[in-house]
This record gives structure tokens, C-alpha cells and sequence, in this order.
């Protein structure tokens, strides 16, 4: 039993580095780079056999600096349009989240219905920019969630609620470099909210 654990987490640490690096190897950046630093050397190495002069060779050298520094800048621009978008993604999923707080002050089915929607439509949405660390913490919170729904037991509801909070600090972790937080959902009641009025 305990080999099979090892023998799993050496596989599952194997597959992360190999994931990370052909990421950098699937990255354009790394091919502008490579590309960039071949250039440079190779037209110094040449410049230099030919002893040609030193204005020609630092003129060559601005020159590729301005080329590839317009492709690096206009892939930047790519990139962040990109996490502009997947985070608006994330945004919409989370906000689709909702319907499992099992609030219970909406008014008809048709509101249930509406969050449900909202909720379908943002995860397929999320389907092509989600990481497979966030999908696995959404999933194990909608597995926690379903099982709560069977049981009633507070015991799963704590689950589900840590499930729920691994998820959104899973999000937070791909876009801010910043502390775990013990996120925690409130349900409001409408019965709480005509108390606090009458009062």
C-alpha cells in the first residue's frame, strides 16, 4: 500500500514537470527567444570573421533588438488579452457557483432554473482556459456538494465548504501571487432580511 502511494506521487511529479516544460517548449515566446539569441550571435560571430565595423554591428544589433522586441511586445499583448479572458471565465463559474449555496429566498423555480443556467453555461464555457488543478477542485466540490444534497449531514456540508474553498484559492493561485483565504459562503434568508426591516 504504501509502495502503490509512492509509486503514485513519483508519477504524478513526474507528469507535473513534464507538463510544466512542454509548456515552456509550447510557449511562442521560447521560439522568439531562441530564435532572437540566434540571430544575435550569429551576426556577431559573423560581423567579427569579417572585421566589419563597429558602427554596422551595433546598428544590426539595435536592428534585431527592434524586430524582435515588437514580436515579444505583440505576444505579451496576446497573452494578456488571453488572461483577461480566462479570468473573466473563472469569474462567471464562480458567480454560476451560487445555486449550491441552496439559497432558499429565491422566489419561484424559474429562479432556480435561471442560477442553474448560468451555472451550465459558465462551465462549458470555462471548458477550453480551465487548468486541470481548478477543474479537479471543481469537481471534487460539485462530488461534495451532490453528496450533501443526499445526506443533509453537517458533517458534508464541511466538506463540501472546504472543497468549495480549495476551488476558489486553486483560481486565485493562477492569477495573484498571495495567501490561502478560508473562503466562506453566507446564505441570506428573505424571512431574515423582513426581520431586520421590521426591527
Amino acid at each position: 500500500m504504501l509502495f502503490y502511494k509512492l509509486k503514485t506521487k513519483m508519477v504524478n511529479c513526474m507528469n507535473s514537470i513534464k507538463y510544466f516544460f512542454l509548456k515552456i517548449l509550447k510557449n511562442p515566446l521560447t521560439f522568439i527567444l531562441l530564435i532572437f539569441f540566434g540571430f544575435e550571435i550569429g551576426a556577431y560571430y559573423l560581423f567579427t570573421n569579417i572585421e566589419a565595423d563597429g558602427n554596422i554591428i551595433a546598428g544590426t544589433m539595435t536592428g534585431l533588438f527592434i524586430i524582435f522586441g515588437y514580436f515579444i511586445t505583440h505576444y505579451l499583448e496576446i497573452s494578456r488579452k488571453e488572461r483577461e479572458k480566462k479570468f473573466e471565465q473563472y469569474l462567471n463559474l464562480i458567480k454560476g457557483l451560487r445555486i449550491l449555496l441552496i439559497e432558499d429566498y429565491t422566489k419561484s423555480i424559474d429562479d432556480d432554473k435561471e442560477l442553474i443556467d448560468k451555472l451550465q453555461n459558465a462551465y462549458f464555457e470555462s471548458s477550453v482556459s480551465i487548468s486541470k488543478k481548478s477543474y479537479d477542485k471543481l469537481h471534487e466540490t460539485i462530488t461534495a456538494f451532490s453528496e450533501f444534497a443526499k445526506t443533509k449531514n453537517i458533517s458534508d456540508k464541511r466538506l463540501f465548504l472546504k472543497k468549495q474553498s480549495d476551488f476558489i484559492n486553486q483560481v486565485r493561485s493562477e492569477f495573484f501571487i498571495e495567501q490561502e483565504i478560508n473562503f466562506e459562503t453566507f446564505t441570506i434568508k428573505a424571512s431574515d432580511v423582513n426581520n431586520t426591516d421590521k426591527g
